[in-house]
Protein backbone atom coordinates (compact mmCIF):
# COMPACT_ATOMS: atom_id res chain seq x y z
CA UNK A 1 0.00 0.00 0.00
CA UNK A 2 1.06 3.26 -0.81
CA UNK A 3 2.02 5.74 1.96
CA UNK A 4 2.56 9.67 1.53
CA UNK A 5 5.95 11.41 2.05
CA UNK A 6 6.85 12.25 5.54
CA UNK A 7 4.77 14.72 6.51
CA UNK A 8 6.81 18.37 6.96
CA UNK A 9 7.02 20.06 10.57
CA UNK A 10 3.84 21.40 12.05
CA UNK A 11 2.64 24.63 10.46
CA UNK A 12 2.67 27.95 12.83
CA UNK A 13 1.39 30.86 11.75
CA UNK A 14 -1.73 32.45 10.75
CA UNK A 15 -4.39 32.78 8.32
CA UNK A 16 -7.03 35.32 7.97
CA UNK A 17 -10.59 34.24 8.04
CA UNK A 18 -12.29 36.99 6.23
CA UNK A 19 -13.79 34.65 3.93
CA UNK A 20 -16.51 33.46 7.06
CA UNK A 21 -19.88 35.05 8.01
CA UNK A 22 -20.93 35.58 11.02
CA UNK A 23 -24.28 35.70 13.15
CA UNK A 24 -24.93 36.55 16.54
CA UNK A 25 -27.86 34.76 18.88
CA UNK A 26 -28.96 36.51 21.75
CA UNK A 27 -31.91 35.31 23.82
CA UNK A 28 -33.10 33.28 27.13
CA UNK A 29 -34.07 30.49 24.33
CA UNK A 30 -30.85 30.97 22.25
CA UNK A 31 -29.23 27.26 22.85
CA UNK A 32 -32.69 25.72 22.71
CA UNK A 33 -33.25 27.25 19.51
CA UNK A 34 -29.95 26.50 17.76
CA UNK A 35 -29.48 22.85 19.41
CA UNK A 36 -33.14 22.28 17.03
CA UNK A 37 -31.50 23.89 14.15
CA UNK A 38 -27.91 21.86 14.05
CA UNK A 39 -26.51 18.60 14.01
CA UNK A 40 -23.77 18.70 17.17
CA UNK A 41 -24.69 19.66 20.56
CA UNK A 42 -24.75 22.84 21.92
CA UNK A 43 -25.66 22.54 25.80
CA UNK A 44 -23.17 23.63 28.01
CA UNK A 45 -20.63 24.73 25.85
CA UNK A 46 -17.18 25.89 27.32
CA UNK A 47 -15.99 29.25 27.25
CA UNK A 48 -13.09 29.55 24.87
CA UNK A 49 -14.86 26.17 22.58
CA UNK A 50 -15.68 25.94 19.33
CA UNK A 51 -18.03 23.53 18.05
CA UNK A 52 -18.60 22.32 14.68
CA UNK A 53 -21.70 20.98 13.30
CA UNK A 54 -23.56 20.92 10.05
CA UNK A 55 -27.25 22.34 8.98
CA UNK A 56 -29.40 20.03 7.08
CA UNK A 57 -32.88 19.78 5.46
CA UNK A 58 -35.87 17.97 6.21
CA UNK A 59 -33.87 15.19 3.88
CA UNK A 60 -31.04 15.06 5.88
CA UNK A 61 -28.98 16.75 3.32
CA UNK A 62 -26.50 19.61 3.59
CA UNK A 63 -27.19 22.71 3.93
CA UNK A 64 -24.22 24.37 5.26
CA UNK A 65 -21.21 23.66 7.87
CA UNK A 66 -20.15 25.97 10.54
CA UNK A 67 -18.90 26.75 14.07
CA UNK A 68 -20.33 27.73 17.11
CA UNK A 69 -18.94 29.29 20.08
CA UNK A 70 -19.95 31.51 23.06
CA UNK A 71 -19.53 34.96 22.29
CA UNK A 72 -18.42 36.36 25.58
CA UNK A 73 -17.43 38.28 27.73
CA UNK A 74 -14.75 39.03 25.71
CA UNK A 75 -11.09 40.13 26.98
CA UNK A 76 -11.38 44.05 27.55
CA UNK A 77 -15.05 44.34 27.09
CA UNK A 78 -16.61 42.09 30.67
CA UNK A 79 -19.62 43.85 30.01
CA UNK A 80 -20.51 42.37 26.80
CA UNK A 81 -23.85 40.64 26.90
CA UNK A 82 -23.15 36.24 26.50
CA UNK A 83 -24.76 34.96 23.38
CA UNK A 84 -24.01 32.06 20.67
CA UNK A 85 -22.40 33.27 17.71
CA UNK A 86 -22.03 31.01 14.05
CA UNK A 87 -19.58 31.46 11.81
CA UNK A 88 -20.07 29.91 8.33
CA UNK A 89 -18.70 29.71 4.85
CA UNK A 90 -19.16 33.45 3.32
CA UNK A 91 -21.03 32.29 0.06
CA UNK A 92 -23.58 30.94 2.84
CA UNK A 93 -24.25 34.24 4.02
CA UNK A 94 -27.50 35.15 2.93
CA UNK A 95 -29.06 31.59 2.48
CA UNK A 96 -27.89 30.84 6.34
CA UNK A 97 -29.35 33.60 7.84
CA UNK A 98 -32.83 33.16 5.92
CA UNK A 99 -32.54 29.64 7.17
CA UNK A 100 -31.86 30.90 10.65
CA UNK A 101 -34.28 33.35 11.21
CA UNK A 102 -36.92 31.36 9.11
CA UNK A 103 -37.64 28.93 12.72
CA UNK A 104 -37.46 31.91 14.89
CA UNK A 105 -41.68 31.83 15.96
CA UNK A 106 -42.67 32.41 19.83
CA UNK A 107 -38.87 31.71 20.74
CA UNK A 108 -37.27 34.45 23.10
CA UNK A 109 -34.15 34.68 20.19
CA UNK A 110 -32.51 37.40 18.44
CA UNK A 111 -30.34 36.93 15.33
CA UNK A 112 -28.25 39.61 14.22
CA UNK A 113 -25.59 39.80 10.97
CA UNK A 114 -21.73 40.93 12.93
CA UNK A 115 -19.70 39.68 9.69
CA UNK A 116 -18.61 43.68 9.49
CA UNK A 117 -18.04 44.05 12.94
CA UNK A 118 -15.45 41.59 13.28
CA UNK A 119 -12.37 40.05 12.22
CA UNK A 120 -10.57 37.05 12.79
CA UNK A 121 -7.39 35.40 12.40
CA UNK A 122 -6.56 31.59 12.89
CA UNK A 123 -3.39 30.47 14.40
CA UNK A 124 -1.67 26.94 13.67
CA UNK A 125 0.95 26.75 16.72
CA UNK A 126 3.63 23.97 15.99
CA UNK A 127 3.30 21.46 18.44
CA UNK A 128 1.03 23.54 21.26
CA UNK A 129 -1.78 21.60 22.71
CA UNK A 130 -4.00 22.83 23.75
CA UNK A 131 -2.90 25.53 21.37
CA UNK A 132 -2.32 29.16 23.53
CA UNK A 133 -1.22 32.79 22.42
CA UNK A 134 2.48 33.10 22.38
CA UNK A 135 3.75 34.11 26.05
CA UNK A 136 3.19 37.69 26.62
CA UNK A 137 1.19 38.26 23.21
CA UNK A 138 -2.37 37.89 25.23
CA UNK A 139 -0.77 40.61 27.78
CA UNK A 140 0.13 43.01 25.19
CA UNK A 141 -3.68 42.74 23.64
CA UNK A 142 -5.08 43.27 26.74
CA UNK A 143 -2.89 45.98 27.64
CA UNK A 144 -4.40 47.92 25.06
CA UNK A 145 -7.98 47.84 25.94
CA UNK A 146 -9.12 46.50 22.41
CA UNK A 147 -11.54 43.79 22.92
CA UNK A 148 -10.61 40.49 21.38
CA UNK A 149 -11.92 36.52 21.94
CA UNK A 150 -9.94 33.49 21.03
CA UNK A 151 -11.65 30.57 20.94
CA UNK A 152 -10.13 26.77 19.91
CA UNK A 153 -10.66 25.00 16.55
CA UNK A 154 -9.46 22.70 14.12
CA UNK A 155 -10.22 24.42 10.68
CA UNK A 156 -7.50 22.70 9.15
CA UNK A 157 -7.28 19.57 11.10
CA UNK A 158 -4.42 20.36 13.83
CA UNK A 159 -5.42 22.27 17.08
CA UNK A 160 -5.49 25.89 16.42
CA UNK A 161 -7.05 29.10 18.02
CA UNK A 162 -9.27 31.30 16.55
CA UNK A 163 -8.46 35.40 17.63
CA UNK A 164 -11.35 37.87 16.78
CA UNK A 165 -10.94 41.10 17.31
CA UNK A 166 -13.04 44.70 15.71
CA UNK A 167 -13.05 45.26 12.06
CA UNK A 168 -10.24 47.91 10.97
CA UNK A 169 -7.77 47.13 14.02
CA UNK A 170 -4.51 46.38 12.36
CA UNK A 171 -3.10 45.46 15.76
CA UNK A 172 -3.20 41.50 15.56
CA UNK A 173 -1.51 41.70 12.48
CA UNK A 174 1.20 43.38 13.74
CA UNK A 175 0.85 41.69 17.32
CA UNK A 176 1.62 38.26 15.25
CA UNK A 177 4.59 39.16 13.49
CA UNK A 178 6.02 40.65 16.46
CA UNK A 179 5.91 37.32 18.47
CA UNK A 180 7.20 35.28 15.27
CA UNK A 181 4.16 34.43 13.79
CA UNK A 182 4.10 35.17 9.84
CA UNK A 183 0.74 34.83 7.68
CA UNK A 184 0.44 31.25 5.93
CA UNK A 185 0.47 30.57 2.48
CA UNK A 186 -2.79 28.84 0.62
CA UNK A 187 -0.78 25.74 -0.33
CA UNK A 188 0.92 25.11 2.87
CA UNK A 189 -2.83 25.00 4.19
CA UNK A 190 -4.41 23.20 1.81
CA UNK A 191 -1.81 20.55 2.03
CA UNK A 192 -2.47 20.24 6.08
CA UNK A 193 -6.27 20.50 5.26
CA UNK A 194 -6.18 17.30 2.75
CA UNK A 195 -3.49 15.42 5.06
CA UNK A 196 -6.17 15.63 7.60
CA UNK A 197 -8.91 14.70 5.86
CA UNK A 198 -11.19 18.15 6.65
CA UNK A 199 -13.85 18.68 3.43
CA UNK A 200 -14.28 22.03 2.05
CA UNK A 201 -17.51 23.93 1.42
CA UNK A 202 -17.53 24.18 -2.41
CA UNK A 203 -15.21 20.78 -2.83
CA UNK A 204 -16.00 18.08 -0.83
CA UNK A 205 -19.02 19.55 0.91
CA UNK A 206 -21.88 20.86 -1.38
CA UNK A 207 -25.64 21.09 -0.94
CA UNK A 208 -27.71 18.07 -1.00
CA UNK A 209 -25.41 15.78 -0.16
CA UNK A 210 -25.53 13.29 2.80
CA UNK A 211 -23.22 14.65 5.59
CA UNK A 212 -21.60 10.44 6.21
CA UNK A 213 -20.46 10.34 2.88
CA UNK A 214 -18.58 12.98 4.12
CA UNK A 215 -16.90 11.37 7.32
CA UNK A 216 -17.71 14.33 9.71
CA UNK A 217 -20.24 12.67 12.11
CA UNK A 218 -17.31 12.14 15.19
CA UNK A 219 -16.88 16.42 14.53
CA UNK A 220 -20.14 17.51 13.53
CA UNK A 221 -22.69 15.10 14.75
CA UNK A 222 -24.47 14.22 18.17
CA UNK A 223 -26.47 10.91 18.06
CA UNK A 224 -27.37 11.35 21.53
CA UNK A 225 -28.78 15.27 20.80
CA UNK A 226 -32.56 16.20 20.78
CA UNK A 227 -34.30 16.64 17.68
CA UNK A 228 -32.99 18.86 14.87
CA UNK A 229 -34.39 19.11 11.31
CA UNK A 230 -32.89 16.26 9.47
CA UNK A 231 -32.40 13.82 12.31
CA UNK A 232 -34.75 11.30 11.20
CA UNK A 233 -32.89 10.65 8.43
CA UNK A 234 -29.21 10.84 9.48
CA UNK A 235 -30.51 8.62 12.53
CA UNK A 236 -31.03 6.28 9.89
CA UNK A 237 -28.17 5.94 8.12
CA UNK A 238 -25.92 5.46 11.26
CA UNK A 239 -29.01 2.51 11.93
CA UNK A 240 -27.84 1.18 8.35
CA UNK A 241 -24.30 1.64 8.80
CA UNK A 242 -23.75 1.95 4.60
CA UNK A 243 -23.52 5.14 2.23
CA UNK A 244 -23.80 4.89 -1.28
CA UNK A 245 -20.27 7.14 -1.35
CA UNK A 246 -17.37 7.98 0.49
CA UNK A 247 -14.62 10.77 0.90
CA UNK A 248 -11.47 9.19 0.83
CA UNK A 249 -7.78 10.20 0.78
CA UNK A 250 -5.60 9.36 -1.96
CA UNK A 251 -2.21 8.73 -3.26
CA UNK A 252 -1.62 9.83 -6.77
CA UNK A 253 1.64 9.21 -8.25
CA UNK A 254 2.61 11.84 -11.02
CA UNK A 255 5.40 12.64 -13.83
CA UNK A 256 6.90 15.22 -15.66
CA UNK A 257 4.81 15.18 -18.25
CA UNK A 258 1.68 15.22 -16.20
CA UNK A 259 -0.63 18.26 -15.62
CA UNK A 260 -3.24 17.19 -12.96
CA UNK A 261 -6.10 19.74 -13.98
CA UNK A 262 -8.91 20.84 -11.22
CA UNK A 263 -10.85 23.84 -13.55
CA UNK A 264 -12.35 26.12 -11.51
CA UNK A 265 -14.82 26.49 -10.08
CA UNK A 266 -16.00 23.65 -8.12
CA UNK A 267 -14.41 20.95 -10.54
CA UNK A 268 -13.77 17.04 -9.98
CA UNK A 269 -11.92 14.39 -12.10
CA UNK A 270 -13.24 11.09 -12.89
CA UNK A 271 -11.76 8.27 -10.66
CA UNK A 272 -12.10 4.81 -12.82
CA UNK A 273 -10.86 1.03 -11.66
CA UNK A 274 -7.66 0.16 -13.42
CA UNK A 275 -6.96 -0.72 -16.06
CA UNK A 276 -10.06 0.82 -17.75
CA UNK A 277 -7.73 3.74 -18.08
CA UNK A 278 -11.52 6.06 -18.48
CA UNK A 279 -12.98 3.65 -20.91
CA UNK A 280 -15.28 2.38 -18.07
CA UNK A 281 -18.56 4.09 -15.71
CA UNK A 282 -16.44 6.54 -13.35
CA UNK A 283 -16.08 5.34 -10.11
CA UNK A 284 -15.34 8.35 -8.41
CA UNK A 285 -14.08 12.28 -8.12
CA UNK A 286 -11.39 13.77 -6.77
CA UNK A 287 -12.23 16.98 -5.37
CA UNK A 288 -9.35 18.57 -3.65
CA UNK A 289 -4.89 18.03 -4.53
CA UNK A 290 -2.34 19.31 -3.32
CA UNK A 291 1.65 17.86 -3.10
CA UNK A 292 1.94 15.64 -0.38
CA UNK A 293 5.62 17.10 0.19
CA UNK A 294 7.51 21.22 -0.11
CA UNK A 295 7.18 21.05 -3.84
CA UNK A 296 4.80 23.76 -5.69
CA UNK A 297 1.08 22.45 -5.82
CA UNK A 298 0.20 20.81 -8.85
CA UNK A 299 -3.07 22.21 -10.09
CA UNK A 300 -4.12 24.04 -13.05
CA UNK A 301 -1.78 24.29 -15.22
CA UNK A 302 1.59 23.72 -13.51
CA UNK A 303 3.07 20.30 -14.04
CA UNK A 304 5.69 18.38 -11.53
CA UNK A 305 9.26 18.47 -13.06
CA UNK A 306 9.78 15.54 -11.80
CA UNK A 307 7.79 12.19 -10.76
CA UNK A 308 6.50 13.05 -7.38
CA UNK A 309 3.68 12.21 -4.56
CA UNK A 310 0.51 14.31 -5.02
CA UNK A 311 -2.22 13.68 -1.86
CA UNK A 312 -5.91 14.03 -2.70
CA UNK A 313 -9.34 13.81 -1.38
CA UNK A 314 -12.67 12.23 -3.50
CA UNK A 315 -15.73 10.36 -3.49
CA UNK A 316 -15.58 6.61 -4.19
CA UNK A 317 -18.82 4.53 -4.49
CA UNK A 318 -18.36 2.74 -0.96
CA UNK A 319 -17.76 -1.07 -2.62
CA UNK A 320 -14.08 0.79 -3.81
CA UNK A 321 -13.48 2.78 -1.25
CA UNK A 322 -11.50 0.50 1.10
CA UNK A 323 -7.64 1.72 1.90
CA UNK A 324 -5.28 0.10 -0.57
CA UNK A 325 -7.31 0.37 -3.54
CA UNK A 326 -5.59 1.11 -6.58
CA UNK A 327 -7.79 3.62 -8.63
CA UNK A 328 -6.96 5.57 -11.92
CA UNK A 329 -7.63 9.51 -12.32
CA UNK A 330 -8.08 10.82 -15.84
CA UNK A 331 -7.04 13.66 -16.61
CA UNK A 332 -6.06 16.23 -20.03
CA UNK A 333 -2.60 15.44 -20.89
CA UNK A 334 -0.27 18.65 -20.70
CA UNK A 335 1.21 18.02 -23.97
CA UNK A 336 -2.57 18.35 -25.65
CA UNK A 337 -3.78 21.59 -27.24
CA UNK A 338 -6.83 22.88 -25.77
CA UNK A 339 -9.34 23.35 -28.80
CA UNK A 340 -12.99 24.21 -28.19
CA UNK A 341 -14.60 22.02 -31.37
CA UNK A 342 -12.17 19.08 -30.80
CA UNK A 343 -11.61 16.71 -26.80
CA UNK A 344 -8.13 16.70 -25.57
CA UNK A 345 -6.64 13.84 -25.17
CA UNK A 346 -6.40 11.90 -21.69
CA UNK A 347 -3.78 10.69 -18.94
CA UNK A 348 -4.60 7.73 -16.57
CA UNK A 349 -2.71 8.55 -13.21
CA UNK A 350 -2.43 5.58 -10.80
CA UNK A 351 -3.88 6.24 -7.40
CA UNK A 352 -4.35 4.82 -4.39
CA UNK A 353 -6.97 4.88 -0.95
CA UNK A 354 -5.00 5.50 1.64
CA UNK A 355 -6.68 4.99 5.24
CA UNK A 356 -9.02 8.08 6.10
CA UNK A 357 -7.22 10.48 8.58
CA UNK A 358 -8.65 10.24 12.02
CA UNK A 359 -9.72 13.17 14.14
CA UNK A 360 -8.65 13.15 17.81
CA UNK A 361 -11.49 15.77 18.67
CA UNK A 362 -14.90 15.27 18.17
CA UNK A 363 -16.12 18.53 18.84
CA UNK A 364 -13.69 20.65 17.10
Amino acid sequence: MTRPQDEPGPLRGWTSLSGRCRFLLTGADRVRYLNGQITNQVDQLPEGESRYAVITNHKGQLEGDLYVYQSGPFDGDESAGLGLIVDAPAELRESLHTRLDRYIIADDVELTDITESWSGFHLLLGDAEPPALPSGLAGELKGTETPFQQTRSRRFGPPGLDLWMPSGSELAQEALAAHGLEELGHEALERTRIRHGVPLWGRELIPGMLPPEARIEDRAIDYEKGCYIGQEVISRIKSVGKVNRQLVLLSVQVGDETDLRLPEPEAALDLHLPPSGGTSAPVGKITSVTNAGNSPMIVGDQASSSPSEVLALGYVKSQHAAPGTDLVAVTVSASAPASDSSPQESDSIPCNILPFPTSSSSSI
